[in-house]
């Protein structure tokens, strides 16, 4: 291969992946990678079916965590919709794989939410987040969106059908 031919996909090969780099950092709102499932309800009535769901389900809740292994309470206390915030954040837990899921609600409309699965924390110290459609691999994100849709998102919708 020749010098020019070489160096020519090199810059070309810079530019894309600055660009790609470059995309991903202006991709829309906070959480961009995060799976969205859009419900026919209101917030309010999405957000009774998950409270519902871990009342009748106490094991999803999650247990008291630790921020750089000392002790930090709980995560209800963080739970909500903070005043600055469009969003309603909440938490659930697999007791099994010892991990917590963070979902977050929006209305649409006053008869739709967005749902969104945003990321797991693997285990109960804080700090160990990781991104759903950005930090696993194709097969891994998959499974672990199948598994939230199985555990999670089917009982929501099950209760909003029942309330």
């Amino acid at each position: 291969m020749q010098k020019s031919t070489k160096r020519t996909l090199i810059i070309v090969a810079s530019v894309m992946a600055g660009m790609y780099a470059i995309t991903g950092m202006l991709s829309p709102g906070s959480f961009s990678n995060a799976e969205t499932y859009t419900l026919n309800a209101s917030e309010k009535n999405v957000v009774d079916a998950i409270y519902r769901f871990r009342t009748e389900h106490p094991d999803y809740t999650v247990p008291d965590i630790t921020i750089d292994n000392k002790p930090a309470g709980n995560l209800i206390e963080s739970e909500g919709r903070k005043k600055e915030r469009y969003w309603y954040s909440v938490y659930f837990y697999y007791k099994k794989e010892n991990q917590i899921v963070f979902t977050l609600t929006k209305p649409l409309s006053k008869s739709k939410t967005e749902l969104s699965f945003v990321s797991i924390n693997e285990g109960l110290d804080l700090g160990h987040w990781k991104e759903i459609n950005h930090d696993y691999s194709f097969f891994e994100n998959r499974k672990i969106k199948k598994t939230f849709e199985e555990r999670i998102l089917n009982e929501i919708k099950l209760r909003l059908q029942t309330k």
